[in-house]
């Protein structure tokens, strides 16, 4: 094989989206649009701000992430790749609303501190029995402890635990492709 063919194949391999971050994209893309749906800030309330946004896309990652373990090592990988294309996004958004260079890495080490604690206190919480943890656990992340009216946030409950039944039932290429099947947002 002449040297130049095989430079040409490293460099495209090397420029070529693997498929596995392709299906990361694809998976990030749905559990994104989920999290901007129009419902959480209008019906349920929860903060139209860049912490209540950044909240709802850490629960809906959680949700999707729990989901696909059951899919083993294939499903894990998916995941892995899903959150660190999660926080290079949070890095390019901080440094497009004009947060400074220097202050980004900062800003994004919180974030993920954050966004371990809410991974390990929303799988404690969908694996509990009743929805009291979940209930706690959503008033204090997504709605900081400020509502007044307790609708909003058992309505989260309740879409929450829809959401995982639909997303248990899933097949992996449902979420290779990000064809994945969310809750309904209202209040009861």
């Amino acid at each position: 094989m002449p040297i130049g063919t095989s430079l040409l194949n490293v460099l495209q391999s090397l420029f070529r989206a693997s498929p596995l971050k392709t299906e990361a994209a694809a998976l990030y893309d749905a559990i994104g649009s989920q999290a901007r749906h129009p419902g959480f800030y209008t019906t349920l309330s929860v903060p139209d701000t860049l912490d209540g946004r950044f909240e709802l896309v850490v629960l809906h990652a959680a949700m999707v992430f729990h989901g696909i373990r059951r899919h083993g090592e294939a499903g894990r990988a998916l995941a892995q790749t899903t959150c660190d294309l999660m926080f290079k996004s949070f890095d390019t958004a901080l440094r497009e609303l004009g947060v400074g260079d220097l202050s980004v890495p900062k800003r994004v080490k919180a974030m993920a501190g954050a966004y371990r604690g809410r991974m390990d206190v929303y799988e404690a919480a969908f694996r509990a029995e009743g929805d009291d943890a979940l209930i706690e656990a959503l008033g204090r992340n997504v709605f900081r402890g400020r509502l007044e009216d307790p609708r909003p946030v058992t309505a989260l409950s309740a879409y929450v635990r829809q959401t995982l039944q639909n997303l248990e039932a899933l097949p992996l290429s449902a979420y290779e492709t990000g064809n994945l099947s969310f809750g309904n947002v209202h209040v009861s």
